[in-house]
């Protein structure tokens, strides 16, 4: 905790020995000085101070940071094994490390003459930006470990102030205070801990989760979508989906309490060897699957050389942002089509499937392009000077996003026209697909083998068998 090394008082001194010339003069001038006296004893005693409470302000915020203030999270994991376990699987422990981040924020200098500069470390690393560890070009293997490891334990428990809601906005305090949600903080040797009002809400998260580039285009607005959102209206909060709380221990030997997962569950993958990759992949794979719904309407027969329509109602079922959401230029949620014709084996319709480099068949494909004209694809399109498609953060001039609110529900429509020859009966298979990057990036940035490493995650899925008349 810093203490408050001196209080300064202005008081016109003058007028009050003046007045001890008057009748009343000694017993102004005896009060006067007790008060000083008083005034001096109490702060004082302000040296020493507990740790914040709910009811205490935001701490003062030390401008000078140094690499030694800051603490790796190999010595948090000493006290906080099972936080440490799980961050050490999460995006947050990968961010540093991710090549497809690495590689963007090289292009990104490159093209900008090292105008970037921290714009994409400062999330990715927030430490590290902060300490002036991360020039434009700088490379992995030359920056101290703390670097690497991302959004470490201390990259949040270690801010005393989140300025604005965007661009990793945050001040440290490296005073040896470790911030978290506990108004009763056990006490160690270690650190000196202490409550802070962000860890109650999603103040903290906004930092990163809303992303503006230098021309005040909106890259990422999560944080955004979960201000107007049902979720925030309720008093819910991002930690009650993405840290979920269970009862166990903050710290070894500690009481039980309601503690916070550090798995930092949302959608991303890591495309590299990292541990538990496959716990990772089962708990997106579980959070996406609950996150939306499908239902489909058709038809209950048909006939040959009808036309046969399919209405598909897509819901967001989350309360807290649009889906997708997040780096929503990279992210793909679509749907995909697929009518057979079940006497023949023959696909009469598809769509929403993809071509032999795993595009889907928009304009970006290099086999296919535009070849599916009833593709539905819920994503963002950034823009540049003369409305071109470009593909990166620092290159938008305005961006177009096609995404689905809290709660809310669309419903395309496919109008196919069936084939006289159509035997059936006709199956139908509708499903809504989500995958966190085109192969097309990859191939951008010039990591195309990463495309192996790619998921697709069924969101929700539908069949039905139709008779022919």
């Amino acid at each position: 905790m810093k203490r408050i090394e001196s209080f300064k008082i202005e008081l016109n001194v003058s007028n009050v020995l003046l007045r001890c010339k008057t009748v009343d003069g000694p017993i102004l001038c005896a009060l006067f000085f007790i008060g000083i006296v008083l005034i001096s004893l109490t702060f004082a005693g302000c040296e020493h101070q507990k740790p914040l409470s709910p009811a205490d302000e935001t701490p003062q915020i030390d401008t000078t940071l140094e690499l030694a203030d800051f603490k790796s999270a190999q010595d948090c994991a000493q006290c906080h094994p099972n936080h440490f376990s799980e961050w050490s699987g999460s995006m947050h422990a990968y961010a540093a490390l991710d090549p497809v981040f690495l590689q963007m924020q090289k292009m990104g200098q490159q093209e900008t003459g090292n105008e970037l500069d921290q714009f994409c470390v400062q999330c990715h690393s927030p430490i590290a930006s902060k300490l002036e560890l991360t020039p434009p070009n700088y490379e992995n293997s030359a920056v101290p470990k703390l670097v690497l490891e991302g959004i470490s334990c201390m990259g949040c428990h270690a801010v005393s102030e989140v300025k604005s809601a965007k661009n990793a906005d945050i001040s440290y305090n490296p005073a040896g205070v470790i911030y978290g949600p506990l108004s009763d903080p056990a006490a160690n040797g270690f650190h000196e801990s202490a409550y802070h009002p962000n860890f109650d809400n999603s103040d903290l998260c906004s930092a990163c989760h809303n992303v503006i580039n230098a021309r005040d285009v909106v890259i990422e607005n999560t944080f955004g979508e979960f201000e107007t959102s049902p979720a925030a209206a309720q008093g819910q909060q991002c930690m009650d989906c993405h840290m979920p709380v269970y009862r166990g221990q903050a710290a070894t030997g500690g009481p039980e309490r309601d503690v916070h997962r550090h798995y930092f569950v949302g959608v991303d993958l890591a495309l590299i060897d990292f541990p538990d990759r496959d716990r990772q992949f089962n708990m997106v794979k579980e959070l996406l699957r609950s996150a939306a719904s499908i239902a489909v309407e058709v038809p209950q027969s048909t006939r040959a050389g009808d036309y046969f329509p399919i209405t598909v109602r897509v819901t967001n079922q989350t309360a807290g942002h649009n889906l997708p959401s997040g780096a929503t230029a990279d992210r793909q949620m679509w749907l995909a089509v697929t009518l057979t014709d079940k006497g023949t084996g023959e696909i009469i319709y598809q769509s929403g499937h993809l071509d032999a480099n795993g595009d889907l068949m928009d304009r970006h494909s290099e086999i296919r392009p535009n070849g599916d004209k009833d593709l539905i694809l819920w994503s963002q399109q950034m823009v540049g000077t003369s409305g071109e498609d470009v593909f990166f953060s620092w290159q938008a001039y305005e961006e177009r996003t096609v995404t689905i609110a809290p709660l809310q529900t669309v419903a395309p429509v496919y109008d196919q026209f069936l084939p006289a020859s159509l035997v059936g009966p006709l199956q139908i298979d509708v499903k809504l697909r989500f995958r966190m990057f085109p192969p097309f990036i990859l191939r951008k940035v010039d990591l195309p083998d990463l495309a192996q490493q790619l998921r697709i995650i069924d969101m929700d899925e539908w069949s039905q068998e139709i008779p022919v008349n």
